[in-house]
């Protein structure tokens, strides 16, 4: 009996090769057909991709935002060059890749997902965060939370979700203190406004692993504050403990252009 696409409902159609019959193995079934599977675009290397975000740049672009902006001998996209120039963020903290396009059907899943509350899509992306996690398995993962409100509206954690259902263990040792609004909500200057959303419990923390190398996971990455107030927080608790050897990167399923901004480029950041 085939199984059907969670994403279509139409029939998943497998044909298992002589390998896969005598591995002895637990096959990993798809759980998206061909078609679908297809809308998911990986987020590849460009050839001139942001140093911070790995957005593809170009210096004739007729907006703003992916723009090349040279900061010491790298280049940048305008979101992480005002990271680094009006905000004074640690270069070290700008390490962020992401795995899908933000696409149409990139947008029709999370929305799916997240806000229609369809937990079974957690399974989605499991195959391609498995296989990514075969270079990251000496890092510790960690989740970002979600608002109570969120939470009580959608019954469950929609990050921590997809790593279970992936089989990557992970931690979640922040709290939540952020004003409850929603990310998706918010335009591109409340979002680089944001400020101190998350606490980690040191004590806590610090008790519950001895790692130096840590990888923030979140499912949508925009302008990178919230990624980049999670790993303020986590350096802050890590100096206190006398860590001095640390790596942080941070990885999201997918990357967000969100292109509206608010406030007028001040055009001679542009090299």
């Amino acid at each position: 009996m085939n199984r059907e696409c969670y994403l279509c409902q139409q029939p998943i159609i497998e044909e298992l090769t002589w390998q896969e019959l005598f591995s002895f193995k637990c096959m990993d079934k798809p759980v998206v057909c061909p078609i679908c599977q297809a809308g998911f675009i990986n987020y590849q290397c460009f050839d001139q991709p942001c140093a911070g975000c790995g957005r593809a740049l170009d210096a004739n672009s007729q907006t703003p935002f992916n723009r090349i902006y040279k900061w010491k001998q790298e280049i940048f996209c305008w979101d992480c060059y005002r990271w680094l120039r009006e905000r004074t963020v640690s270069r070290s903290l700008l390490n962020h890749q992401a795995i899908y396009v933000y696409n149409d059907f990139f947008r029709s899943f999370i929305y799916r997902y997240k806000y229609l509350g369809d937990y079974r899509l957690a399974k989605v992306p499991a195959r391609d965060l498995r296989s990514l996690y075969a270079s990251y398995q000496d890092y510790c993962w960690l989740v970002l939370p979600s608002s109570p409100q969120s939470l009580q509206k959608r019954l469950f954690h929609p990050t921590a979700s997809i790593l279970t259902q992936a089989g990557i263990p992970f931690l979640s040792p922040y709290t939540y203190i952020g004003d409850g609004v929603r990310q998706a909500s918010k335009s591109r200057e409340e979002r680089l406004n944001l400020s101190e959303p998350f606490k980690i419990d040191q004590l806590e923390f610090l008790q519950t692993t001895r790692q130096n190398k840590f990888m923030v996971f979140d499912d949508v990455y925009t302008t990178g504050a919230t990624m980049i107030q999670a790993k303020q927080e986590l350096m802050r608790v890590l100096k206190l403990a006398g860590t001095m050897d640390w790596q942080v990167s941070s990885l999201s399923l997918g990357r967000d252009p969100l292109k509206e901004m608010s406030a007028t480029t001040d055009s001679s950041y542009t090299e």
